[in-house]
């Protein structure tokens, strides 16, 4: 990135603007116009990247910006990309096109935007392909050419990726995971191809997007599992029912399994009972059930599936029986009602997103089985104050205890080789942390505006440390044991240039 006075101007403004919002992904939303503004060429460019969705998506307005001292040419771009909903979408894109500097900012908008690896394959639904092929036309106005050497165009779920390990035509697609191959060596139709992969349950979303309902059938919806005496429970049969207890058994056969999107949506369920015998719960289960308060799970559940409870917001409290091996990427996600929870000693992964948004969580115990927390596992939980990380634990993912703004106090152990990119970005509470002589790196922005965050020791252990590590850390000191700055650590590893004691030897 260009860092100059102005640059750096609409850096921290980026940040003030942006800084409790996300992106499609999950992700913080701040990371888009940084991965913007790294590409361009120019001063103008760089600001106008930062700024660029500002106006658009904030309470900022282009007379705060022109008062604030950014140039003519730098509000007329950020004119040109605000985007006014009642001028066609193609029209707006084309006078964008008439300014190189709002044109260059737009072209690597829609690049970024339309890129659809940031998002997990199951998350992936036909409006986000749709809005892809939009974006692509938007780009050959802009006069690139999206398709040229640089995408590749699934048959089966239509999804357009980059094309970096591919030359030519593409072995397997990294959306859906179709292979062109079957088509020859299943001997099927394409809308067979198709209905394979909808089957093998690799395209979830693109099959059950959001809001869907099943017609309404008496009692239980239920599918037996072919080959076996089993049974898995697939819906209900009235979307109004309140309670429900699943019997251990329906005509002499064992039901074994809640299966995918089963409760999907039944906003009025308040409790349900799952009989012992049950070892999955499936992925979406539960899902969007927002008054949902009591679940019992028996000790047979040996797995809870992706996005199995994201948003029952009034699950207040949840036991988790020792049998579980694995729950799911977002799970819990935006249950607000949660307070505390215990992680059992079955478990050996925090997965990606598994209590994002829990905003009333106060209390998590994670047991020493846990090797790795994931992913914005517990991004936004704003109620959380003090974590233990268990020994055996060796990373802490990207945006793990992104804004966390009542964590006051964590300690690392000496297991943990490496902090994740954001892993405790905006945590504004966060007056003491520890970081033991095993990790090894430090990621991006890891502990963006720690606002209380008065000292921390880097180990020399500490070989490698990407950019703007501390940036908006206003009130620290950086205590470094090695003698100056290590050849792995980024430029501007220290971009607000706070104090650094080198050599610093523990006393």
């Amino acid at each position: 990135m260009i860092y100059t006075e102005k640059t750096k101007k609409a850096l921290a403004l980026c940040f003030e603007a942006h800084k409790n919002q996300v992106d499609k992904a999950g992700m913080p939303y701040v990371f888009h116009p940084f991965h913007l503004a790294e590409q361009m060429k120019t001063e103008e460019e760089t600001i106008v990247a930062l700024l660029h969705d500002v106006v658009e998506d904030t309470d900022y307005t282009l007379a705060d910006l022109e008062k604030m001292g950014f140039g003519v040419s730098v509000i007329e771009a950020l004119k040109l990309l605000t985007h006014d909903t009642s001028v066609d979408y193609f029209d707006y894109v084309k006078a964008i096109s008439q300014n190189e500097i709002a044109r260059a900012v737009k072209i690597a908008d829609l690049t970024h935007n339309s890129t659809l690896e940031r998002f997990d394959y199951k998350d992936i639904t036909p409006w986000d392909i749709e809005r892809q092929k939009k974006y692509f036309k938007a780009l050959e106005i802009l006069g690139e050419v999206p398709y040229k050497n640089k995408y590749m165009l699934c048959i089966c779920c239509g999804a357009t990726t980059f094309n970096k390990d591919y030359v030519g035509a593409f072995d397997t697609c990294p959306i859906c995971g179709f292979n062109d191959e079957d088509l020859v060596t299943k001997d099927i139709t394409l809308e067979g191809a198709r209905q394979h992969f909808i089957e093998s349950k690799k395209i979830i979303k693109y099959v059950l997007p959001l809001g869907l309902r099943r017609e309404k059938m008496t009692n239980l919806k239920y599918e037996r599992k072919p080959s076996k005496n089993e049974i898995t429970i697939t819906g209900l049969s009235d979307k109004n029912v309140t309670e429900v207890v699943i019997p251990d058994e329906i005509d002499g056969s064992k039901v074994t399994e809640i299966g995918d999107s089963a409760f999907w949506d039944c906003e009025e369920l308040t409790s349900v009972i799952i009989p012992k015998g049950v070892t999955t719960i499936g992925v979406s289960a539960f899902s969007g059930c927002n008054e949902l308060r009591s679940i019992i799970i028996p000790d047979s559940v040996t797995t809870i599936g992706a996005f199995a409870f994201f948003n029952c917001t009034r699950l207040k409290n949840i036991e988790f029986p020792n049998s579980i091996a694995t729950i799911g990427r977002s799970a819990f996600m935006y249950c607000k009602g949660l307070t505390s929870v215990t992680i059992p000693n079955s478990v050996s992964k925090i997965e990606t997103n598994i209590f994002s948004g829990c905003t009333g969580l106060t209390s998590v115990v994670i047991p020493n089985s846990v090797t790795a927390i994931g992913s914005s596992a517990f991004h936004g939980c704003t109620g959380l104050k003090i974590i233990v990380i268990p020994k055996g634990v060796t990373a802490i993912g990207s945006s793990a205890f992104w804004g966390c703004t009542s964590l006051t106090n964590i300690t690392i152990p000496n297991s943990v080789t490496k902090i994740g990119l954001s892993a405790f970005f905006n945590c504004t509470s966060l007056t003491n942390i520890t970081i033991p002589n095993s990790v090894t790196k430090i990621g991006l922005s890891a502990f963006f505006n720690c606002t209380s965050l008065t000292n921390i020791t880097i180990p020399n252990s500490v070989t490698k440390m990407d950019s703007h590590v501390f940036l908006k850390c206003d009130n620290l000191t950086i205590y470094a044991q090695a003698n100056s700055k290590p050849r792995g650590w980024d430029s501007n590893w220290n971009p607000d240039n706070r104090p650094v004691v080198w050599g610093h030897n523990g006393q």
